[in-house]
């Protein structure tokens, strides 16, 4: 009897060690390629954010300290898609380049397309703005949406960047704007 009460409580722990087991392993295979991503996610966001506090801080000393400009700012016009557009190139004192901004103006909307040139990736950010009026109509005119779409380029590699921090891998030919080496062939 003393054997049976033993022999239970040992079968007892080795099906819960057992089902643990299972579960830890399902856990472990379970892992998605979207998990991975998050991590990443978590990276680009941290390095997002430190790339425009940066930027913040050479753009608003070039603004308010004229004698100490931390930062050049290079405009011009270009022919981008069959219609004119404002390059602006922003670099720092080095002649590093830090960001390239595009926009167009069409009769009702604006698009401007940023691209950010982090430490270790590419952030690309297009904000399409529609207007109540025309653009050039007197009496001014109210946004009435935009639309923002980011994408994130490492490594040759292109990402959506979706509202939810998620990346999803998209192939180089469904990027929606132009890459960048096609803006530094604008900007010389």
């Amino acid at each position: 009897m003393v054997i049976m009460l033993y022999w239970n409580k040992i079968l007892k722990f080795t099906c819960l060690f057992f089902l643990c087991g299972i579960f830890v392993f399902m856990t472990a295979c379970g892992k998605t390629e979207n998990a991975e991503l998050n991590i990443e996610t978590m990276e680009i966001s941290n390095e997002i954010d430190e790339y425009m506090q940066s930027f913040i801080e050479l753009y608003t000393s070039n603004v308010f300290e004229d004698t100490k400009s931390m930062m050049k700012i290079e405009e011009k016009l270009i022919d981008y898609e069959g219609g004119i557009a404002t390059l602006i190139k922003y670099t720092d004192l080095s002649d590093k380049c830090l960001r390239y901004t595009i926009k167009l103006y069409g009769e009702t909307m604006s698009v401007t397309i940023n691209y950010y040139l982090c430490e270790n990736f590419i952030l690309v950010s297009q904000q399409d703005n529609y207007y109540s009026s025309w653009i050039l109509a007197e009496g001014g005119f109210d946004i009435l949406y935009s639309k923002i779409k980011n994408w994130i380029i490492i490594s040759e590699k292109m990402y959506i960047l979706h509202d939810d921090g998620e990346l999803e891998e998209i192939e180089k030919e469904k990027m929606e704007v132009p890459l960048l080496d096609e803006i530094e062939l604008y900007a010389k």
